[in-house]
């Protein structure tokens, strides 16, 4: 867009005036208004001196960005025009003399537009850098002047400032600018009131409005976040200037053009020599335009665009026989001053136009413009000239193809610029607006509308295409890629190819010029165009396309543009930078295999190194292009065949930019190119003993009927192995002068074959090499030597077939193969050195062992060995490997096992050995075994053994572990080994001189002991740690209460009781020693829970002869202390911890190692939250005749109050004296206890009466949860390790309060029994 003005295409926005912020004054010379009234010098010692160095670059950096920049939050942003301290805004014209205009008018005689002219920048200029629709005023309060030399006082600083504001507001309200005040002070809170009396001053005095005129920017806040917040608050204020300035403009409108219906657009000025009337329109549908853009409002902005656009169309149209008037010229005259101002400033409205649709995200209406523009102005006479001669070179687009036949010079380089602009504005909206392109996408869906966007498209109207009817725009341009909005990059190819049309035209009339006399215009554009640097434009043309698809990531066009922009280069003879894009393209073409492409590429290698006299480069190209795979010619073939011996030869001199004796030699890697010829290594195994022969062959492959195109005949071929005693040199038989490739049959030696296809196989023996000294690239080198045919031709297949027989143990490998010709003036060298990859399009024909034996025809082998290794060793000594250990390995269990390693050979011999168990842990180290699983290993590696004496042995112990399954573990032992000898020791692995041998065998693993437990609940007296407070002289009626009724209360904690059973039972196969049985916890998920237990009993288990076939059970006692205000959870208990080892009489290895340990995972236990619980206490001894107490206590576990209601049946064993029947209100967290004699009838296992409960406010009937036995004579034979356990630490142990468990479990019924014994006297 830089060919046209920047003012008529950049996109508006309003305009803000600074003033005070620089201290520069007005010229001496300059046309500017001046400030009348006295200046206030500036202080330079002021502190607000730095507000105004943010302030400053502030206002620049903003002008920097533009309305795409800040898209869509435009609001308060403005473009700064910073004043002269000194100066004013221009006034308004104020003569009422119709006679005299504008100085800009197409009236006035002094105006550059005089007489026809329409616009000129002028006019945007004086509205983007002269009249603002703001004026921002800075200035300081006093305070900070008070160390002023010149000795002002504050009133006349305060008369000074205020004078001024009076001035600038009067010439701002000339002209409809609304003034801002911003007073910059230094802040202090104790001058609150005096500031704010202050700016209420300024205003009074100075008549300013009361809201939005007068801001206080005060010193230590952040003056950029103050201005942007002003800009914002006064922005709607200042772009009401533009609707003013909009008005006027519609008012002067009204005298140019008249609304008589004679009139019409498109008619002419009666008078003559004047601008028309459609001129006026255009001029001041542009003036309103502009306005618009100024104040933002972009759907007026475009409506007036067009509405100008438009009539300048018809302005262009226009002829004498369609005039209104008697006028016989038409509006604007081809070719005049008027008539190519007019065509530039339809281009500059068709940018707008495009712009505007783009930042309002109609991208389609943009584009039905940009193509109804060219589509409109190509029918210009400038633009048509009908030459036989001339067509297009490029594909170009329907709507941009010319009119005529060919375009002409003129045609081609507008249309240049037009798609240019529009590339720029595609880039635009792709980079600030995110555009995705191509527009519109194939899945936009948008049904209902019935437009026919086609003719809508390429129609006259004003209507733009709008968003709506993007399904219907698909449905009918959806096989034309042209009707879609594409990447930028697509319309800076067009643009190129535009100037290639341009150059071509030029051309023409070049070449027409020495055959025919040009006219006068035609001269002077062939002196003009021959000015044109066609090729240099079209470079950085594509290179914005290149980016443009570089950044999309597309890749295959990049390409495609680096070919072009190689081309171009070509054309500027500029050949070095041409030749390395080819390369970097030929690079890519290659390894996709893209080789039609490439073909052309590899042409213009060929061409560029002649150029530039790149020998090798030259050499490489033409080699490459000898492949079958190349999209050539037979005859083309053989001429690049001949070119490449000739300049090898010297046949075909060639000037070479370096040195010539640094360029005999041409090594050419066939792995980096497209080979005419493939090489294949295969031994006939992998691996053989010393003095053992071991074939191979090398096959060399042409794969194609093409190529070469004449038998190529080569002077050595090198086979390197990665041992160079073992290099062999084949040397061509220059004897031998057969070129027609027959069917030959000689001997072991020698067979040619061509079977019914037209391939040939030719088979050569050559076993029996010589070593000779061969002169080579890096001096005289020793090689196994013979002389064969060395020819080869299209669709052959030629392989050498040799033999290895060493007396040494080595690994052979074929490094490189090097075919060579040879000449007195360079050395052509082809060298292949990756023979994993496959260059051979025939794989089988790659695969395949030629067999030779007699006179048979050759046989086609499969090769197992694909690979191009041999390893050569000596013969494997022998060993044994065998291994002892117990029968069985149990689960859990520490296993040791003996490995003998036994040396059977007459040498002595060095050893690793590698053991894995599958699914099991394995070490050398039975210490290591108590280490966390996952830093234990599951193999051992390469453990030296050291060295095992010929027919010795070494034996090693490993032990295994298993915490897995039972069943079968396959051992897998492997032993790797040298022979020793009085050489250094090798210390790596792998080494070619190290054998190996493997051992398996499974070993069967059992369990130890079967677990099984069971938990039961376990009824307790007291739920309460506040067990303690209890009375139980109570319990023994040896005290008496003055009521019968208690009430205690308690804190939240509750405790439940549960019997562990672990049953216990052994194997029958061995004897084991158990050393101790504990449980390992597990700390509860759920916080408010505590576990605890103790063993019933006590046990120790070392001393138990543990038989085998025995059953044995044991008891634990766990104790779990909760909340009561937790619900019902599940608690993981954890794993009982079984130590034990086998008995000595049942292990074969007498080796100290430590116990074994058993986890076995419990049940998990499940904690229900019971609102009402209660508990029982009985005495132990209870004896006939005698009374004894009963004691119940009722615990509510809620927080809630409890309303219960208790009944106690009658019994035929029992009386009872106590409440048969009560209610009570029972409070949160506290116990209730009810207390009843019994007097027993009869001796004998009794049911007392039953205990009823009811929860009136629940609707439940709690059930009695746990009893407590008091005892008060003799303790209960458990009562001494109960005593000594942690799970109720919080009683005291006394003789007359020790108690037992009483068993019940919670689903049971409410019947409780007691034992009545006879008292015996």
């Amino acid at each position: 867009m830089e060919n046209y003005p920047i003012e008529n295409i950049y996109q508006q926005v309003p305009v803000l005036a600074i003033v005070g912020l620089t201290n520069t004054l007005l010229n001496e010379n300059s046309p500017e208004p001046r400030l009348q009234s006295q200046i206030i010098e500036p202080n330079l010692n002021s502190p607000l001196t730095s507000i105004k160095g943010q302030l400053i670059p502030y206002f620049t950096e903003q002008n920097k960005l533009n309305a795409w920049d800040v898209y869509k939050k435009n609001v308060g942003f403005f473009h700064a025009i910073f004043f002269e301290r000194n100066r004013l805004i221009r006034p308004r014209k104020t003569s009422t003399d119709p006679n005299v205009h504008s100085e800009l008018s197409p009236l006035n005689p002094n105006s550059p537009l005089y007489p026809k002219g329409i616009m000129t920048t002028k006019w945007i200029q004086k509205y983007t850098s002269q009249i603002p629709c703001t004026m921002l005023f800075f200035t300081d309060m006093y305070e900070y002047n008070m160390n002023d030399q010149t000795g002002i006082s504050e009133r006349d600083y305060d008369k000074l400032i205020t004078t001024e504001i009076i001035e600038r507001k009067k010439n701002c309200q000339e002209r409809g600018i609304k003034l801002i005040i911003i007073v910059m002070i230094k802040y202090r809170e104790t001058e609150l009131s005096r500031i704010d009396e202050k700016v209420n001053f300024y205003r009074k005095t100075c008549g300013l409005d009361a809201k939005n005129t007068i801001f206080v920017l005060p010193y230590g806040s952040n003056p950029i976040e103050l201005i942007a917040n002003i800009k914002k608050t006064i922005y709607e204020p200042s772009v009401n200037y533009y609707r003013e300035l909009n008005r006027r403009i519609k008012k002067k409108k009204s005298k140019h053009v008249p609304s008589n219906a004679l009139f019409s657009p498109g008619s002419s000025q009666p008078t003559e020599g004047s601008m028309s009337i459609s001129g006026w329109n255009v001029r001041y549908d542009l003036k309103s335009a502009f306005i618009a853009e100024f104040r933002q409002d972009m759907d007026i902005a475009i409506k007036n665009y067009e509405n100008a656009y438009l009539e300048l169309r018809t302005m262009f149209s226009s002829n004498p026989s369609n005039s209104n008037n008697n006028s016989n010229k038409p509006i604007l005259e081809p070719n005049s001053k008027e008539w190519e101002d007019a065509k530039a400033l339809a281009d500059c409205i068709n940018i707008k136009i495009c712009q505007l649709y783009f930042y309002k995200e109609q991208p389609l209406s943009a584009f039905s413009q940009f193509q109804t523009h060219i589509q409109k102005y190509k029918i210009l006479p400038e633009y048509i000239n009908n030459n036989v001669n001339y067509t297009t070179i490029n594909r170009i687009p329907s709507y941009a193809k010319p009119e005529s036949s060919n375009g002409t010079i003129q045609y081609w380089t507008w249309l240049t610029i037009q798609i240019k602009a529009f590339s720029e504005l595609v880039e635009l909206t792709q980079h600030k607006l995110g555009l995705s392109l191509p527009y519109p996408t194939l899945n936009y869906k948008n049904a209902g509308s019935a437009l026919n966007t086609s003719a809508l498209l390429h129609s006259s109207s004003t209507s733009s295409l709008n968003e709506y009817e993007n399904d219907l725009y698909l449905q009918k341009n959806i096989t034309d890629p042209n009707m879609f909005i594409q990447q930028a990059g697509f319309y800076y190819i067009l643009t190129s190819q535009c100037v290639e049309e341009r150059w071509n035209c030029y051309k023409i009339l070049q070449n027409e010029s020495t055959k025919r006399d040009l006219s006068p215009q035609e001269k002077k554009i062939l002196i003009e165009e021959s000015k044109v640097d066609y090729a240099s434009i079209i470079i950085d043309i594509l290179k914005k396309a290149y980016e443009q698809f570089k950044n999309q990531k597309n890749g295959r066009i990049t390409l495609y543009l680096a070919r072009n922009i190689a081309k171009m280069y070509e054309e500027k003879n500029n050949y070095d930078i041409a030749l390395k894009f080819y390369d970097r393209i030929s690079k890519t073409y290659r390894n996709e295999n893209w080789n039609v492409l490439l073909t052309d590429i590899l042409k213009s290698i060929v061409k560029c190194s002649k150029e530039t006299h790149s020998y090798q480069i030259l050499i490489e190209s033409l080699v490459e292009l000898l492949s079958g795979e190349m999209s050539l010619e037979f005859s083309e073939r053989i001429e690049i065949q001949e070119e490449l011996l000739g300049l090898i030869s010297g046949t075909i001199p060639f000037q070479m930019n370096e040195d010539p004796l640094n360029n005999r030699n041409i090594h050419i890697k066939l792995n980096n190119i497209n080979s005419f010829v493939s090489y294949k290594i295969k031994f006939n195994k992998a691996e053989t003993l010393i003095n053992t022969p071991a074939k191979f062959q090398l096959a060399l492959n042409t794969n194609n009927i093409k190529s070469p195109a004449k038998p190529l005949k080569f002077s050595k071929l090198l086979i390197n192995f990665n041992d160079p005693n073992f290099n062999i040199c084949l040397n061509n038989n220059e004897n031998d002068k057969d070129t027609s490739f027959e069917s030959v049959n000689d001997g072991e030696n020698f067979r040619r074959i061509k079977n019914k296809n037209g391939l040939i196989t030719e088979w050569i023996n050559i076993k029996d090499l010589k070593r000779e000294t061969v002169k080579t690239n890096f001096g005289s080198e020793d090689f196994l030597c013979k002389t064969v045919n060395l020819s080869i031709c299209s669709n052959m297949r030629k392989v050498f077939e040799g033999e290895i027989n060493t007396d040494i143990p080595i690994d052979l490998k074929v490094t490189s193969v090097s075919m060579i010709i040879e000449s007195n003036v360079s050395n052509l060298i082809l060298t292949a050195d990756d023979f994993d990859q496959e260059y051979s399009i025939c794989k089988t024909r790659d695969s395949s062992w030629i067999e030779v034996i007699g006179d048979e025809p050759e046989k086609l082998i499969p090769c197992e060995n694909n690979k191009n290794e041999l390893r050569i060793i000596k013969q494997q000594p022998e060993l044994n490997i065998t291994t002892k250990h117990d029968t069985i390995a149990f689960i859990d269990e520490v296993f040791p096992l003996e490995l003998e390693i036994e040396n059977i050979d007459n040498e002595n011999i060095h050893a690793y050995i590698s053991v894995m168990c599958i699914d099991c842990v394995i070490t050398d180290d039975p210490n290591e075994i108590n280490k966390p699983l996952e830093q234990m290993k599951e193999t051992l590696e390469y453990i030296n053994i050291g060295t095992i004496q010929s027919k010795q042995s070494i034996k090693k112990m490993i032990y295994i572990f298993n915490n897995n399954d039972i069943g079968n573990k396959a051992l897998k032992v492997k032993v790797e080994y040298f022979i020793e000898n009085k050489e250094a020791k090798l210390p790596l692995l792998p080494s070619p001189k190290y054998y190996s041998k493997s051992y398996e065998e499974n070993i069967e693993f059992k369990i130890a002991f079967e677990i099984s437990t069971s938990i039961i609940y376990q009824n307790q007296y007291q739920p309460f740690e506040q067990e303690e407070q209890i009375d139980y002289e109570l319990l023994e009626g040896e005290s008496e209460s003055e009521e019968d009724e208690e009430l205690i209360e308690y804190n939240t904690n509750k405790i439940e009781y549960y019997k562990l059973e672990v049953t216990l039972y052994t194997n029958n196969v061995c004897k084991f020693d158990i050393n101790s049985m504990e449980l390992m916890l597990k700390k509860p998920s759920i916080p408010g829970i505590t576990i605890s237990y103790s063993i019933l009993g006590n046990v120790d288990f070392r001393t138990i002869d543990w038989e085998m076939g025995s059953k044995v059970n044991y008891f634990f006692l766990i104790k779990i202390v909760s909340d009561v205000s937790l619900k019902n959870s599940i608690i993981d208990i954890g794993d009982l911890l079984i130590r034990w080892k086998r008995h000595p009489d049942f292990q074969i290895f007498d080796i100290p190692i430590s116990l074994n340990q058993s986890f076995i995972p419990l049940h998990r236990i499940e904690i229900n939250s019971e609102p009402i619980k209660i508990t029982t206490a009985v005495p132990s001894n209870v004896y006939l005749g005698e009374v004894f107490t009963l004691t119940y206590y009722i615990t509510n576990l809620t927080l809630n109050i409890e309303e219960l209601s208790v009944t106690m049946n009658s019994q035929n064993s029992f009386s009872f004296a106590g409440y048969k029947q009560t209610s009570f209100d029972l409070l949160p967290l506290s116990t209730h206890i009810l207390h009843y004699n019994l007097y027993p009838l009869t001796v004998g296992h009794l049911k007392l009466p039953e205990f009823n409960i009811q929860c009136k406010s629940q609707n439940i009937n709690p059930k009695i949860c746990s009893t407590k036995l008091v005892v008060t004579q003799q303790p209960h034979p458990q009562s001494t390790s109960l005593n000594s356990n942690t799970y109720d630490g919080n009683i005291t142990p006394t003789t007359s309060s020790t108690y037992s468990i009483y068993s019940i479990d919670k689903n049971q019924t409410q019947s409780l029994y007691v034992f009545v014994k006879p008292r015996v006297l």
